[in-house]
């Protein structure tokens, strides 16, 4: 019996010390919920990848983005990953994105 106020001074204790630097627990949002399975998500399903080059950055860019839809569907997002330029001048891309399928 004489455990029981001991535990309880020590449990208050601690969440008086949680309380005064700040702690908090709340239950998680939403944002972080994992969607039900059975469903379809809206989310894309990979990261696909597509290379290109070209005689400018640019150019080099275009077709990897070219290269990516040619090949990938549903993808949003697009980022340049990389663009480097060869020692003969000819400029080579990737780009990245989410898709959801391939074609």
């Amino acid at each position: 019996m004489r455990r029981l106020p001991i535990q309880y001074l020590t449990a208050v204790a601690l969440v008086s010390a949680a309380s005064f630097i700040g702690v908090s627990a709340s239950p998680a949002s939403a944002a972080v919920r994992p969607h039900p399975s059975g469903h379809a998500s809206s989310r894309p399903d990979f990261a696909a990848h597509g290379f290109g080059s070209g005689a400018t950055s640019a150019a080099a860019a275009t077709a990897a983005r070219d290269d990516l839809i040619g090949n990938y569907s549903g993808c949003t997002g697009f980022i340049l990953v990389s663009d480097t330029q060869g020692s003969k001048g000819v400029w080579s891309a990737e780009e990245s994105a989410n898709c959801t399928g391939t074609r």
